[in-house]
């Protein structure tokens, strides 16, 4: 049984305890995405549909402009090799297309002789030899124009704000164009000349030379199908809002927007309607059903909209939308940020900080999308009615019924036979289950297990594993067990910079449990399969000591079978001259334990409160113990884990948070204990070395506790020593003028100079 135990407990460490990756607690990475779980598979409504990567983008940003581009260039190289019958290789025509103004120079300078020679390079490319050995001069010359224009209408990424651009010589090359336009025999040249000299006027800031060009240039070519139509149709859109025809504009970029790969982005962004009056107005410019659902498509992708009411007005133009699918999804995946494990989310407040959810819309749209959802799937008129069936019982639960929710599920399982609808039922329905967990037994805790070792979809769907460990570790803390919440989230050493009582207390419990679950076995087990309940009995013992409770911390340690208390590392009861954290022991050095430490701090005060003619030596030996065993000492970690060198520079506490640790670093920074030593021994000591010796740690003492007070600033220059108030002098003063004559000071104000600096 006990290997059986071993195994699954690795198993399941890997798998449920997970690191904790804090969104911003002190130094480390900083993640400002949202936090949350999905469980809607958009594949169920990627039909092929040009509008699919548009819809089904879920952050708040908009694509790059270089992804634009990229789409862009891609169909401009398709379209050129269609022109030229597909003949040649697209990265031949990109190499000249999109490469430099050399290649084609050095094109036209071979056409125009009759030898026609190229360069070893551009004489291998297919389109650069074509064009040199049939002489295509028109081509030739407009790649060398529209290289030209490249200047004046391409974005600087090193720009900010405004860019100059230099309107003369913009429309010397559109007059030019212009001249060469009205001898060409191309149509597919005209087009592009014609867009290439709309483009300028309209960089050029003359939105009115911008629209007349169009007029002018376009009823001059002959239909030929092209992608550059819909270029020229976003800038005279474009020109139109600029000169105030703002419903024109708006409606030209709706066509932009349904026709054009490349331009849909920026058409969606340049879209602009400012009223009810103008949008109706719009409407009246569309010439078919189809463009008025593509308006209403646009208007429900714009934030603060109200897509349901958009979502409807397609339903009724036209039910078979590809664009109404694709909204269902964009608007599910919206709900699911607002509603799906927000109680039990751990990253809630992260959530509602950075990305503002619930959104104060929620609850509306949720109810107005699960009343239209249930309509459409009645009235059975869309292209895929079991998704919507299938949209209608995730929104039920989305809306926490779950029991009406459970009912759709159940009703439409025998119905669904398309594969992926099944699995998203599965699928769903296991999100129910998990969700109705409630005060979890051992019962549960088995079925959980199961699910984690052996449903399949727990391995394909990662958001399970973040939403069982959410609704556990939520669940734990309401039935009070706050160790077993933290251990859905955590290891056991997340905690050990800052232990929690309530979290240690918890798991030891469980831990020493002869009747522990198998589920509680594993949350109390180590990787390695050992039993974590020495780890935490000695996390305990340092979390009494450093809150001041050492006998109660003995008292722990001495649970722990004496074979598993650690090795001896530590010895806080040698004096060194120098502050080290990290020194040398020498090898012939008497070296303790944990509880070691203890046992010899408390017979010491045994012994300096029962044997008064040596009681100053033992109050000196504790003095240093204490300080030895606090941040600034070579023996902190006998009372701590964890220790960082920058926190006593920046200290407003003794807590510091820390992107790994979810209670933050405690740092015992408290020198409180070792002065009261110090100064017991200057009440008692006969000695004046051991007196002076004592003044030294006071006065190093109150330095170390003013560098890491609140008040404290650091000097800017970091060769200079921080100027202490008189109140932390005062022990630097007291070593100067009563222990001047004694063999200590005259050895430390050699080798000490802050000393110096402090004392005089």
């Amino acid at each position: 049984m006990a290997p059986l135990i071993k195994i699954a407990s690795i198993v399941l460490m890997i798998t449920i305890i997970s690191l904790p990756y804090q969104i911003s607690k002190g130094c480390g990475p900083i993640d400002y995405s949202f936090k949350g779980y999905s469980f809607f598979d958009t594949d169920l409504v990627k039909t092929g549909s040009p509008f699919t990567d548009f819809f089904l983008r879920f952050d708040d940003f908009y694509h790059s402009y270089e992804l634009a581009d990229s789409v862009r260039n891609t169909s401009n190289l398709q379209e050129w090799n269609t022109i030229f019958c597909d003949q040649f290789y697209e990265k031949e025509i990109k190499e000249i297309i999109y490469g430099s103004v050399e290649n084609i120079e050095a094109i036209q300078r071979a056409s125009e002789k009759k030898k026609n020679k190229l360069g070893l390079r551009l004489s291998r490319n297919g389109f650069a030899k074509h064009l040199v050995d049939y002489q295509c001069t028109e081509t030739i010359d407009y790649l060398l124009f529209a290289k030209s224009c490249e200047p004046h209408v391409t974005r600087n990424p090193d720009a900010w704000g405004k860019q100059k651009r230099n309107s003369v010589a913009m429309k010397a090359l559109i007059y030019e164009g212009e001249r060469v336009f009205l001898k060409l025999k191309s149509n597919n040249l005209k087009l592009r000349y014609a867009y290439q000299l709309i483009r300028l006027a309209q960089y050029a800031g003359d939105y009115t030379m911008a629209l007349d060009l169009y007029d002018r240039l376009l009823p001059r070519i002959d239909p030929v199908e092209s992608i550059v139509y819909d270029w020229i149709l976003a800038h005279k859109a474009g020109a139109l809002a600029k000169v105030g025809e703002n419903v024109e504009a708006a409606y030209l970029f709706s066509l932009v927007f349904d026709r054009s790969d490349s331009k849909r982005e920026a058409a969606f962004q340049s879209f602009s309607i400012r009223s009810e009056k103008e949008w109706q107005q719009c409407m009246l410019l569309c010439q078919s059903d189809h463009e008025r659902a593509t308006l209403h498509a646009m208007r429900a992708s714009e934030s603060h909209s109200k897509p349901v009411a958009d979502m409807r007005a397609i339903y009724t133009l036209d039910p078979k939308n590809d664009n109404l699918e694709l909204l269902l999804a964009k608007e599910i995946k919206k709900l699911e940020k607002d509603f799906l494990g927000t109680e039990f989310n751990r990253y809630r407040k992260d959530n509602e900080k950075y990305h503002k959810t619930p959104r104060k819309e929620a609850t509306a749209n949720l109810i107005d999308l699960t009343q239209f959802v249930i309509q459409v799937g009645k009235e059975n008129n869309v292209r895929h009615p079991e998704l919507w069936r299938l949209a209608e019982g995730y929104l039920l639960y989305l809306s926490n019924d779950l029991y009406a929710a459970d009912q759709v599920f159940k009703e439409i399982e025998k119905t669904l036979t398309n594969e992926k609808l099944r699995e998203q039922l599965a699928v769903f329905r296991l999100v129910l289950k998990i969700t109705n967990y409630q005060n979890i037994d051992k019962a549960n805790e088995q079925e959980i297990v199961q699910i984690i070792k052996k449903n399949d979809l727990y391995k394909k769907y990662p958001a399970f594993k973040k939403f069982i460990d959410d609704k556990l570790a939520y669940e734990y803390l309401q039935e009070g067990h706050a160790g077993k919440a933290f251990r859905m989230h955590y290891s056991l050493e997340a905690i050990k910079p800052n232990p929690q009582a309530n979290i240690i207390n918890d798991l030891i419990a469980i831990a020493l449990d002869p009747e522990k679950s198998r589920f509680d076995k594993i949350l109390t087990t180590n990787q390695d399969g050992t039993e974590m309940v020495d780890d935490l009995l000695d996390i305990k013992g340092v979390m009494l000591w450093d809150s001041g409770e050492p006998a109660a911390a003995l008292e722990a340690f001495k649970q722990i079978p004496v074979a598993q208390r650690g090795e001896n590392h530590f010895n806080p009861f040698i004096e060194r001259a120098k502050i080290c954290i990290h020194c040398k022991q020498p090898d012939s050095l008497l070296i303790y334990n944990r509880p070691a430490i203890l046992e010899r701090i408390f017979e010491l005060e045994f012994k300096a409160n029962s044997d008064y003619s040596n009681s100053a030596l033992y109050f000196y030996q504790l003095g240093l113990a204490h300080f030895n065993l606090s941040y600034f000492g070579p023996s902190w970690n006998a009372m701590d884990y964890f220790r960082s060198g920058g926190n006593w520079r920046y200290a407003k506490s003794n807590i510091f948070l820390h992107w790994y640790f979810p209670f933050g670093n405690k740092e015992n920074h408290d020198l409180s204990k070792a002065k009261s030593y110090f100064k017991k021994v200057l009440e008692v000591s006969k000695d004046r070395e051991r007196s002076a010796r004592a003044t030294f740690w006071l006065a190093r003492c109150d330095w170390l506790t003013y560098v890491t007070s609140s008040g404290y600033q650091a000097p800017r220059n970091a060769n200079y020593l921080p100027s202490l108030p008189p109140e932390y002098r005062v022990y630097y003063q007291q070593l100067e003028s009563d222990y001047a004559e004694t063999d200590f000071y005259k050895w430390v104000i050699k080798e000490c100079k802050y000393f110096q600096a402090y004392a005089r």
